[in-house]
């Protein structure tokens, strides 16, 4: 019997390590911290900063916590994007949620995306030619699986095609590990709770 729990113990120890180092694939990933571990590129222009982390847009909420990543197009056929470099192995799982809104109308077809830039993987996209003109997303949740162990860069990015005239937006929040933390602290507690349970076997064993 205590060799069974003994063996679960060690099972639980080593997921928890695992999902530990999983928990580490993101930093700010849900923006309550600003833009702070992200890299910005951006070009302004006459509406100000296009990246920035709001509370509302529009009729979009956060989908966790209070704020989120809102980049808006400026320039025309440029690009503005903000980046992490992450630490991922291969199975290792990272989610979230994002969503596109245009202000523009074909044939300005405004377009932006989520992507691992080393492993070529769109985790999300789109442009105004998918939603239609002044068209948008609602909130989509997304999920990606890393194929292999690696240092990868994940960019988010938005740009006006065409013309700087009018502007379209990528909103991004919650890009989180799976699993999550709290199952992470759940199997924590788990790892904790059998342990004691190992040493009251051994005591009465002693005994």
């Amino acid at each position: 019997m205590i060799k069974l729990q003994l063996k679960v113990f060690v099972f639980l120890f080593f997921l928890q390590a695992s999902a530990s180092l999983n928990a580490s694939v993101v930093q700010n990933g849900d923006f309550e911290n600003g833009l702070a571990n992200w890299s910005v590129s951006r070009n302004s222009d006459f509406e100000g900063d296009p990246i920035l982390v709001v509370s509302q847009f529009e009729n979009y909420a956060p989908t966790n916590g209070s704020s989120f990543a809102l980049l808006r197009s400026s320039l025309g056929n440029t690009y503005n994007s903000i980046s992490q470099t992450v630490n991922m192995q291969a199975g290792d799982r990272l989610a979230g949620s994002a969503f596109f809104k245009t202000r523009d109308y074909l044939p300005f077809d405004d377009d932006a995306y989520i992507r691992i830039v080393e492993l070529d993987a769109v985790l999300f996209s789109s442009r105004v030619s998918a939603v239609g003109d002044y068209g948008g997303t609602p909130w989509t949740n997304f999920e990606f699986t890393s194929p292999t162990t690696g240092a990868f860069t994940i960019e988010l990015a938005i740009r006006n095609a065409i013309d700087s005239g009018v502007s379209s937006f990528l909103g991004v929040d919650n890009l989180r590990p799976v699993p999550e933390p709290t199952s992470m602290a759940t199997v924590s507690l788990a790892s904790v709770f059998l342990l004691g349970r190992l040493k009251r076997f051994r005591k009465r064993l002693v005994r």
